[in-house]
């Protein structure tokens, strides 16, 4: 295996899934890796799952790709940017990307949220249904925040010198750790 890979994600039970260029997905079982039919070719940027059996992974042209614990199938985003990152809590799942998007899946369905602006989201973690945090921006430039408190997605503000932000860390509504360019750590305490 030479390919890049750029997510990880563990069950808990034993199993993980890897992914990364030109679709590949690698999938642990026992202390095993083997390669998994991809349905794509596009590289995959990020990977989550609520169970062994319920998996998504998501990459560039707007790829969603869903396990269900016999195969991986193309899930139809309706979005047409790169998506960066997903994860879930309870029936919800969010994946973020281009532009400043949110993908929202509740009911069975994604659906567009948040986006249109000029930054773009690399990362997203949540503790529940009424918290989960999104984090971005361009490279070399301030990073960006939307927050969805369960109610709404609103943008928070992070200091000048915290520039584009590309991994966070959520622990509850008021404490949340992104990391990004330069070396910048940001930590929202609930007031900034």
């Amino acid at each position: 295996m030479t390919n890049c890979l750029y997510g990880i994600w563990g069950s808990g039970s034993g199993a993980a899934w890897a992914v990364g260029d030109s679709g590949t997905i690698l999938e642990l079982s026992g202390t095993t890796w083997t390669r998994s039919s991809s349905p794509t070719a596009n590289y995959l940027y990020g990977v989550w799952g609520s169970s062994a059996t319920n998996v998504w992974a998501v990459g560039d042209a707007s790829t969603l790709l869903h396990w269900t614990g016999t195969a991986w199938a193309a899930v139809s985003s309706g979005y047409s940017g790169y998506l960066s990152a997903v994860r879930g809590s309870g029936m919800y799942v969010w994946a973020v990307g281009e532009a400043w998007t949110v993908l929202e899946r509740a009911g069975g369905t994604w659906a567009k949220v948040v986006g249109g602006l000029n930054s773009d989201l690399y990362a997203v973690s949540g503790t529940s249904t009424t918290d989960v945090w999104a984090f971005g921006g361009e490279f070399g430039s301030t990073g960006v925040v939307q927050h969805w408190n369960g109610t709404g997605w609103t943008s928070s503000s992070v200091p000048a010198s915290a520039l584009a932000l590309y991994g966070v860390s959520a622990g509850s509504p008021t404490a949340a750790w992104a990391v990004g360019s330069g070396g910048t750590i940001v930590r929202w305490n609930g007031t900034a």
